[in-house]
């Protein structure tokens, strides 16, 4: 078996933990950093009083499967059409709303987020992963690739052997790197000259096994991040000022546009957005400072969008 010769294929269940019955159209592009944990869960052990030295049998009470992975953040060429990687977005409990022609927009829920089934197939084994949630985290560094990094649990179900199915197409724009061409970004109201953008959505995604009951729910969500520039005086821009939450809480919009073309724009945005930390630090004899950035909402499930342009 070829560890390059691995698919993910996710696709959004119409009832939780019912197979969507992902195909060859339901394909995103993965990077290299996939990591696999099929088979996990809490474990008991069976201890017995007995005459000798030994260990005891151990049971897992709780089985499921995990899967770790990036995704290239791009559009999907055309305005109005969700990026393949959408069902995904959607399993990490954000809605989607799409106006045709104009955008797709992911932003929180808290009620009823929906679930998807990944089909992973490795080199002809194929685990179906299904009553899929998860959470993920975006990650925008300067002079390289932005990308999407999912962590998504699902039920277990044992692998089998089945191959590939035919892949269609990618309908997916190619990523673009994020320097000063293609990107802009603000951190309360100034256009720092930034070198990165984390934003961390903070999902608690649970398993759980009951009597009558197995899924995997999202039980919280806590938004947070950082952002690394270019330090600057504070007649320029008082950073201190920001953080200092002992004389109350600063809270403004941090944003990142990154992309010119239409059909292949992405806007993350928060609204509210709290500096709760500066660590200065080098790049190269130029001082920078990182600040850590606490996503608020300003009503209900508003910390944040994700808008494909």
């Amino acid at each position: 078996m070829l560890t390059r010769k691995r698919i993910v294929l996710p696709k959004i269940e119409t009832a939780y933990g019912e197979d969507s019955s992902p195909d060859g159209a339901s394909r995103v592009y993965t990077t290299t950093d996939l990591t696999a944990t099929p088979y996990q869960g809490d474990t008991a052990q069976r201890e017995r009083l007995k005459p000798s030295f030994g260990a005891y049998a151990e049971v897992n009470v709780g089985p499921n499967s995990q899967l770790q992975f990036s995704v290239p953040l791009s559009g999907s060429g055309t305005v109005g059409t969700p990026p393949t990687f959408g069902p995904l977005l959607r399993a990490c409990g954000l809605s989607e709303t799409v106006e045709e022609g104009v955008s797709v927009t992911y932003q929180p829920v808290t009620d009823d987020p929906e679930s998807c089934s990944i089909y992973y197939n490795m080199d002809g084994v194929l685990q179906k992963m299904l009553g899929c949630r998860g959470t993920v985290v975006l990650n925008a560094n300067g002079g390289s690739f932005p990308t999407l990094q999912f962590t998504m649990t699902a039920l277990y179900a044992r692998p089998i052997t089945q191959a590939a199915p035919t892949l269609s197409a990618i309908d997916q724009a190619d990523e673009i790197p994020v320097n000063q061409q293609n990107t802009v970004g603000n951190v309360h109201g100034h256009e720092a000259c930034m070198s990165s953008m984390t934003l961390t959505e903070g999902n608690t995604v649970e398993y759980f096994n009951r009597v009558n009951c197995e899924r995997i729910d999202i039980t919280d969500r806590e938004t947070t991040g950082a952002v690394t520039i270019d330090a600057v005086r504070p007649d320029v821009k008082d950073y201190f000022e920001a953080i200092e939450s002992h004389q109350g809480v600063v809270l403004a919009p941090v944003s990142m546009t990154h992309g010119k073309t239409a059909g292949n724009i992405i806007e993350v945005a928060g609204p509210k957005v709290q500096l709760s930390n500066l660590s200065p630090g080098d790049d190269r004899g130029r001082m920078q400072y990182e600040l850590s950035t606490r996503y608020l909402a300003d009503d209900a499930d508003d910390e944040f969008t994700l808008t494909f342009k």
